[in-house]
């Protein structure tokens, strides 16, 4: 960019700080289909006027509940299952019937592959999937979108676009910090293992009564061992940077204490259950043991979500500023520094809903728009959670709903930083980080990558909780060079201007094509 006008600027770097602090204090945590939400769309609507040709709030409908809906209900699931085999089992004894036994296992069954599934489409399709079936109440949300004209005669259009809402608060995370992994794990272990005693049982029927009681102990011995190895795996693998990239790498005591008082009452458990199981094992017995021994595991995930709402000051208003902030920028172009301006490319500054439940802002903007756009050539940037200044994150995939983003926007993400020297990294997202709504944007039609900054080993401290709040940005600028010691003070400010310069960089070359 011409040296007369400095992107990253004390002025600019001074505004994006306004934009997070004014919607925190004035909006407060806005959660998706909320007031909150709303007024924050709403100021930040009045705030785009100042800089776009025209501002418009679109309103959409959806289920805010329902995306991380499914924990309970796989738990639900799970719980009368467990009173359906145990009562089946009793019946099938008493009577001398295998049917008996035989029906409640194929129903017992059927009913955690339905738990399964139900966990597929909403976390790994982000569906709206269980709405079509239970009596979710309907929610209204909205997308702000502004539009900047070019100085000529539209030829392309960019997208720059952030999510304004966000997370219902995680417990889990917010108490146990990294510890959340583990029982997450074990949530998931659980439903398979609770799957593995009904297919066993089914199999038992057919099968010699030696062979019955091999599998059986099999089964017992891993029950036994699963928590010992995943708490070790946790505990002490976890300090690797290999294991869930980074993530667990910086155990806080809330990790440590609360995956060993899980792992010390699961072992206490064992003791009282051991000398009945293996004088006599019966998968009954089985599945008793096995609910007894993670009351604690389903405890922590039954409450894993509450109904109250976070800031959200990192995610995700570290990267709407930015974007807001490419709109006031253009503005003073188009004032002092008109050669800057763009000349055949329509800007549109896109804040969106409910990104926080599963994409739903991004899907209901592309419905109204992506037939409509791909007329010309559109492409999209997403910005998420910007707070890694060392470098910027592009993304390529997003793994946890096996979405493919677009080359044609990745591939120039990356020539930006090499042009403007700025250190990145061209990867996949982690398949159990969930997803961006450049994902959203993709499967909407559109071409789109994210630039995204979590920095992996303060993930899990932050992260949908109460602590992402305005503390998290530095309220006065630092050098680049001052990463930060901690989770506390990042330099959050250097990430979003270098977010800013790339998104400006990237309409540059886009118009000069």
């Amino acid at each position: 960019m011409p040296s007369k006008y400095i992107i990253d600027s004390d002025e600019n770097s001074d505004y994006m700080y306004r934009v997070i602090s004014g919607i925190i204090k004035n909006c407060g945590p806005r959660a998706p289909c909320s007031r909150e939400e709303k007024k924050a769309s709403e100021l930040m609507c009045e705030e785009l006027k100042k800089y776009c040709d025209s501002v418009e709030l679109e309103p959409f409908r959806t289920y805010p509940k329902a995306f991380l809906g499914w924990i309970r209900l796989d738990i639900y699931l799970i719980l009368i299952s467990i009173i359906i085999f145990i009562t089946s089992f009793l019946l099938a004894h008493n009577l001398k019937n295998q049917t008996i036994m035989f029906t409640g296992s194929i129903i017992c069954l059927s009913m955690g592959v339905f738990g399964i599934l139900i966990f597929y489409k909403q976390f790994f399709c982000y569906e709206e999937w269980t709405p079509k079936f239970l009596p979710y109440k309907e929610g209204s949300s909205q997308n702000v979108v502004g539009t900047i004209k070019p100085n000529g005669e539209t030829r392309k259009r960019v997208i720059f676009s952030a999510h304004i809402d966000s997370a219902f608060r995680f417990n889990l995370i917010h108490y146990t910090r990294q510890g959340y992994a583990y029982f997450f794990a074990m949530g998931i272990i659980l439903l398979i293992s609770f799957l593995l005693i009904y297919f066993l049982q089914i199999l038992v029927i057919f099968i010699p009564e030696n062979v019955a009681l091999f599998l059986i102990n099999v089964v017992i011995w891993l029950i036994f061992l699963i928590p010992i190895i995943l708490a070790f795996f946790y505990l002490i693998l976890g300090k690797s940077k290999k294991v869930l990239f980074g993530a667990i790498k910086n155990m806080s005591w809330h990790g440590y204490v609360s995956i060993l008082i899980a792992t010390i009452y699961s072992l206490i458990i064992d003791l009282v259950f051991w000398p009945n199981l293996i004088n006599d094992p019966n998968l009954m017995k089985i599945t008793i043991w096995l609910l007894q021994k993670n009351i604690i595991n389903i405890l922590a995930l039954f409450f894993f979500v509450s109904s109250k709402a976070i800031p959200g000051a990192v995610d995700n208003l570290s990267a709407l500023a930015p974007v807001v902030c490419v709109a006031k920028v253009l503005n003073d172009w188009k004032k002092t520094n008109y050669e800057l301006y763009p000349q055949g490319t329509e800007v549109k500054i896109v804040l969106l809903g409910c990104e926080e439940i599963g994409l739903r802002g991004a899907l209901a903007f592309c419905k109204k728009h992506s037939d409509e756009y791909n007329r010309i050539d559109t492409t999209a940037v997403n910005c998420e959670s910007i707070s890694e200044s060392r470098f910027q994150k592009i993304f390529s995939r997003e793994n946890t709903t096996r979405t493919d983003l677009s080359p044609e926007v990745y591939n120039l993400l990356v020539s930006c930083c090499k042009e403007l020297e700025i250190p990145h990294e061209l990867k996949e997202m982690p398949g159990v980080a969930g997803g961006t709504d450049a994902a959203g944007l993709v499967k909407g039609g559109l071409k789109a990558s994210s630039l995204e900054g979590i920095i992996w080993e303060d993930y899990l401290t932050y992260y949908h909780t109460d602590r992402d709040n305005l503390d998290l940005i530095n309220k006065k600028r630092k050098p680049c060079s001052k990463f930060g010691e901690n989770w506390k003070n990042r330099n959050i400010r250097c990430a979003m201007e270098n977010a800013l310069k790339i998104m400006l960089k990237y309409l540059e070359i886009k118009d000069k094509k």
